[in-house]
Order: C-alpha cells, then sequence, then structure tokens
C-alpha cells in the first residue's frame, strides 16, 4: 500500500495541471488564431474530414432510398 501511495503521488507531480496549462493555453490561442493555416496543412485532419463527409453523403443517399418504399 505504501508503494501505492507513493506512486500515486509520483504521478501527481509528473502530471501537475499547473506545469502545463500555460502551454496548453498558448497553443490552442496559436491553433485559434491561425485555423485556417493549420488546417490546411494537418493532413491527417483533411482526410478525416473527406471520410465524414462521404459518409454523410452516403447514409443520406441510404435514408432517401429507404424511404422511398
Amino acid at each position: 500500500e505504501l508503494a501505492v501511495d507513493h506512486g500515486f503521488k509520483i504521478l501527481e507531480k509528473r502530471f501537475e495541471k499547473q506545469q502545463f496549462a500555460e502551454d496548453f493555453m498558448a497553443r490552442l490561442q496559436t491553433l485559434s488564431n491561425n485555423l485556417e493555416q493549420h488546417r490546411k496543412t494537418h493532413f491527417t485532419g483533411q482526410i478525416l474530414k473527406h471520410q465524414h463527409l462521404q459518409a454523410t453523403r452516403y447514409l443520406s443517399k441510404w435514408i432517401e432510398e429507404k424511404n422511398r418504399d
């Protein structure tokens, strides 16, 4: 049990919110200010967006066909 408590203390110290909050907020602000540029250069995001749009398109077609009868 002492080892578990010690482990939790290590984790709390290593991942303390105050250590990361300022950098995290700065990164979010930077992304927000440059959102269009970020989206243009974020290849994985472009692929996911394309796949989402295609899935929505085919779901709409399926619903139309289903409701046709």
